[in-house]
């Protein structure tokens, strides 16, 4: 078959890219997406994340390499290999990082990415529940709406956070991100509002769109130095469809760069040490990936505060789930972090370089989040700037072998050392008169671990990505060794080849990163159709 454009991964990108490329009736678009369709209950529930979290059905489940600086543990890794993507397993926290970010993509040399630049594809994808201003949407394909319901223990954190001097920011997405406040979401009327339910369920009617599942993606076709189509596979049958004009790749900071690697563009050396014939020479394709990194914080709470422990289990949880079933209310109906905070681990910073997460529960581990039957809470201080840098990079000319992936937790000294006063700031909130009454014993590190050295080595032991990849096929000038595409987003020295994903941030945001990747897709189709 033959197609203007080929779209390689239906997640926040390709949603995106499919709805903005077919809505002219001429173009012929290809969407490939290597899950099935998101028909799967538990994506649609909000709290059903910790369902799919590991669910194979659903989800990629990369593994790290084992961690050199973290315990040498293997970190999880999970991605969405579904409609929707990682949009449709993940905690819906609407967050775009900081004006800072996209000036500093402006100073590297990326002209057109500075936030006087990002800021209107931010509001063209954005319909706001508290309506239209100078910083968001009214009318956008994505729903962004505000918690559904603020409990107890909700309000007596944003009393502590308030205690300890941060603000209260009543919109992170506003003029500032600084200080604490409640998160809005992508959830509309107690459903998750993913990218495969906002941009590609509307266009899926278009005669000119052609949606495939469980196509497996095994390698871009070339005719010496431009791309012409992809080779995939269905249910084990190998398939190749052709492009006129452009394949994009939008498989993420994992998926693209091994893509791109599997089909012979990247290291020299390392492509021939793992069988890979050389098609294009781009040693950066995989290097210095950036990511968020977290060390989650426990507590066991006493009373009743409306965590999430409390309201899933019994009697309860079958209240919750009929209201749920009747009205789209209750707990179900909520992301996994109703509240976030930002600050500056060291005075002397211009802005925040901390995330602290809230979640309103406590659960087994990381791969089982499992509630626990007593009330807890978890708290997760998240380092937004790190010197840590990791990799993606095939080891198997085998498309069905994951790559190796390295996160390099905890890999620098300056990154230790904000990961110890960041978890000693976080201990501050839950000592304060709002939250101190509140909880009966710190689960994780425990009173026991006072010292530097006590507190990292518990950092270690529990730290991992916040699974926010990026940067492993990073914009950049030309003058750039480490950028793999330039600021319209095409393969330096391949014709008719994009990348249009969060993999092509010159650095990563300080935030989640659904969102960026959502405005960086609209902001691709305005530049493939030449607005």
């Amino acid at each position: 078959m033959d197609y203007d454009f080929i779209i390689v991964g239906a997640g926040s990108a390709g949603c995106v890219l499919a709805n903005r490329l077919s809505a002219d009736p001429k173009n012929k678009v290809l969407l490939l997406e290597a899950g099935p369709e998101d028909k799967n209950f538990w994506i649609h529930v909000p709290l059903g994340f910790g369902k799919t979290l590991t669910n194979p059905n659903v989800n990629w489940r990369f593994e790290s390499e084992p961690e050199t600086h973290a315990a040498g543990k293997n970190d999880y890794l999970p991605r969405g290999k579904v409609l929707g993507g990682s949009s449709s397993i993940n905690g819906m926290v609407y967050m775009r990082g900081q004006r800072q970010d996209y000036d500093h993509w402006g100073q590297l040399g990326c002209r057109g990415w500075s936030y006087k630049d990002v800021l209107p594809y931010f509001r063209k994808a954005e319909s706001n529940a508290r309506g239209a201003d100078e910083f968001h949407g009214g009318d956008g394909p994505l729903q962004v709406s505000d918690l559904p319901d603020v409990t107890p223990i909700v309000r007596a954190f944003l009393a502590a956070g308030q205690e300890v001097g941060l603000p209260l920011n009543p919109d992170f997405n506003g003029a500032e991100q600084e200080g604490i406040g409640l998160t809005q979401v992508t959830i509309s009327k107690g459903r998750r509002n993913s990218v495969a339910q906002a941009y590609l369920k509307p266009a899926r009617s278009r005669p000119n769109l052609h949606v495939e599942t469980q196509a497996h993606a095994h390698r871009v076709m070339f005719d010496g130095t431009k791309a012409v189509g992809v080779s995939y596979n269905i249910k084990g049958l190998v398939k190749e469809s052709k492009a006129s004009r452009e394949v994009i790749l939008s498989g993420g900071a994992y998926g693209s760069p091994h893509l791109l690697q599997l089909s012979g563009v990247g290291d020299p050396a390392r492509l021939k040490a793992v069988g890979i014939d050389v098609q294009h020479a781009l040693p950066a394709v995989g290097a210095a990936m950036q990511d968020h990194q977290i060390f989650r914080m426990r507590w066991r709470l006493k009373g009743k505060l409306g965590t999430f422990n409390e309201r899933v289990h019994g009697l309860r949880a079958l209240a919750e789930g009929a209201r749920y079933f009747i009205n789209k209310t209750g707990v179900l109906t909520n992301p996994t972090n109703p509240v976030n905070a930002f600050f500056r681990s060291r005075l002397e910073l211009a802005s925040s370089d901390i995330q602290l997460q809230f979640f309103p529960g406590s659960y087994r581990s990381i791969r089982d989040r499992t509630l626990d039957k007593e009330p807890g809470v978890t708290l997760g201080p998240t380092l937004l700037r790190l010197e840590s840098r990791g990799s993606v990079h095939a080891k198997s000319a085998d498309p069905d072998v994951d790559p190796a992936i390295h996160t390099n937790v905890l890999g620098t000294e300056a990154d230790r050392e904000t990961t110890i006063r960041a978890m000693r700031f976080t201990r501050s909130l839950m000592e304060t008169a709002a939250m101190r009454p509140h909880y009966d014993h710190e689960i994780g590190p425990g009173t026991d671990a006072q010292t530097d050295d006590e507190l990292l080595a518990y950092a270690r032991e529990i730290g991992g990505s916040n699974w926010h990849p990026a940067s492993t096929c990073k914009m950049g000038v030309d003058s750039d060794p480490g950028a793999v595409v330039d600021t319209a987003l095409r393969v330096r020295g391949i014709q008719n080849l994009r990348v249009v994903d969060a993999s092509v941030m010159p650095t990563v945001v300080s935030g989640n990163t659904n969102a960026p990747t959502i405005m960086i897709a609209e902001k691709a189709a305005d530049l493939m159709l030449s607005r």
